[in-house]
């Protein structure tokens, strides 16, 4: 797993990590989220995704990224940058190769890169045994 360090990425608990689950990614005054695979690798959120999300970022880059999981919840908000040149996504591609088992080609403007701005996160019991409490909500901010 590819886990920010704590220095560079405070997130709530250090095991929760971008490559462990999907990811939604959701431009600004669109009414749906999708789901995509990402892995975070050096600060930033990477992901593949398909020509209608790339025509979205396109309009308009700013964008909200999700795990899926509501226990260990963590949000990003920024702008998504395409990378334009795969060959630069080298050390990206082995983490995606490695975390989906499947190795990914993708053309130039298939891949994204998000740069958090701000980030949430909280943890919960998804048991309910805590009845409802949130053990804990942050907020970070990150310099441009």
């Amino acid at each position: 797993m590819v886990s920010p360090e704590p220095r560079s990425y405070p997130m709530p608990r250090r095991r929760v990590s971008w490559d462990d689950r999907p990811v939604s990614a959701c431009p600004p005054k669109s009414r749906k989220g999708v789901s995509v695979w990402g892995v975070w690798y050096e600060g930033a959120l990477h992901f593949g995704t398909g020509a209608r999300i790339a025509t979205n970022l396109a309009r308009s880059s700013e964008i909200s990224v999700n795990l899926e999981s509501g226990d260990e919840c963590v949000i990003l908000e920024g702008r998504a940058e395409q990378a334009h040149d795969p060959g630069s996504l080298g050390p990206v591609l082995e983490h995606h190769q490695a975390k989906y088992h499947w190795k990914m080609e993708p053309a130039p403007g298939e891949f994204w890169i998000v740069r958090p701005r701000v980030a949430f996160g909280w943890l919960c019991d998804g048991s309910g045994l805590d009845g409802g409490a949130l053990y804990s909500q942050n907020r970070w901010t990150f310099e441009a």
